[in-house]
């Protein structure tokens, strides 16, 4: 009995690794569409807005039938969606690249959130997202969970270093700067270049001084 079932069980080995092998290129191929999908509603949003654009329009951008992009999302809202959430991953990913850095632990905030804000200058589909996030509540709740998240990292991060005198109140500032640099995302595609760099700096240096505050 006990040679007859090991037997059996190494029979069945090459069946499972089979199934897993069929699987796999399965998995990619449909984490690849998703990420072309998503590409190309960004590349979109980058030159119209959300009205704008449709499922047929972002079925030819990313090279594929109607039929196609709705075996992967069933809507525009749901691709959205979908981008938002990359953006909550792309960006806590930043954070944490961020903190790699050697310096002060003022300056690397003031830092990450000048690059967050270059960010929404040179890819104007954020900006139509941030607007996107604001009028869905489960995705403003995800936005501020991801928020909380990321000032948590923060200042756990620079409090292991040294530079925070008290980590729990440097969260909450990081988390206030955090929704108040939607403001500067709204109004900087509004103005003129000039005006909206005069708004990012100001924004950048009252930061900097309520950071340096204690």
């Amino acid at each position: 009995m006990t040679i007859r079932h090991v037997s059996d069980s190494v029979k069945q080995v090459p069946e499972i690794d089979a199934l897993a092998k069929r699987r796999e290129p399965e998995q990619e191929r449909s984490r690849a569409g998703v990420a072309s999908i998503l590409d190309a509603a960004a590349s979109l949003l980058d030159e119209h807005g959300i009205d704008q654009i449709t499922m047929t329009a972002i079925a030819g951008e990313a090279g594929l039938s109607k039929a196609a992009l709705y075996r992967y999302f069933p809507n525009k809202a749901a691709i959205i969606r979908s981008l938002a959430e990359r953006t909550f991953e792309q960006d806590a990913q930043r954070v944490l690249d961020g903190l790699d850095r050697d310096g002060d632990g003022r300056q690397l905030i003031v830092d990450g959130m000048a690059d967050y804000l270059d960010l929404h200058r040179t890819q104007p589909h954020r900006v139509q997202l941030r607007a996107a996030i604001r009028a869905d509540p489960e995705l403003s709740r995800l936005d501020v969970a991801d928020s909380q998240r990321n000032a948590e990292v923060i200042s756990s991060a620079l409090a292991a270093r040294g530079d925070v005198a008290d980590p729990e109140l440097l969260a909450l500032r990081i988390l206030l700067i955090l929704d108040s640099a939607d403001a500067v995302i709204r109004l900087a595609p509004m103005v003129d270049p000039a005006y909206a760099d005069r708004i990012t700096a100001e924004f950048l240096a009252m930061i900097g001084d309520r950071l340096d505050s204690r």
